[in-house]
């Protein structure tokens, strides 16, 4: 039974420990644009329960951003992570789970239902505007380069 969250979040951030800068800069962005956002790197304190604020995390967010990299698909933590998403999006939700891809690596069977950010190789500004939109499930108003 997850532990009742004592608010609600747009977005929960999970991430490896090398993609810290990512998940930081990803949720400076989101709330930029008006969202909020729960990051282990913020919202966990000293003496907390850490599996207690993952439940609340997972049970008090509407949607879970999954930061790709070849880093997070080896851990064990993150696995965890986003089984736990995929039990509680079946059904519900639709766009509860979003993977953004942050460098290439070859994505998992499971994964490949789910359309994901892209961010591999956009200078700043572009992955703003794609993360953004595309979390917005807006089309992208200007060509992104590639």
């Amino acid at each position: 039974m997850l532990v009742q969250p004592k608010t609600r979040w747009n977005f929960f951030i999970s991430r490896s420990g090398i993609d810290k800068p990512w998940a930081l800069w990803i949720a400076h962005v989101l709330e930029e644009a008006g969202y909020t956002t729960f990051l282990q790197d913020r919202d966990f304190h000293p003496g907390e329960s850490f599996v207690e604020r993952m439940e609340q995390a997972l049970g008090g967010c509407d949607c879970m951003l999954v930061l790709l990299s070849p880093e997070y698909l080896r851990s064990d933590f993150t696995r965890a992570e986003w089984r736990a998403a995929f039990t509680l999006g079946a059904g519900g939700n639709p766009r509860r789970f979003i993977p953004v891809l942050l460098r290439q690596c070859v994505i998992p069977a499971l994964f490949k239902q789910y359309i994901y950010i892209d961010l591999v190789g956009k200078d700043e500004q572009v992955a703003r505007e794609v993360l953004v939109n595309r979390v917005r499930a807006e089309r992208l108003t200007r060509r992104a380069t590639f």
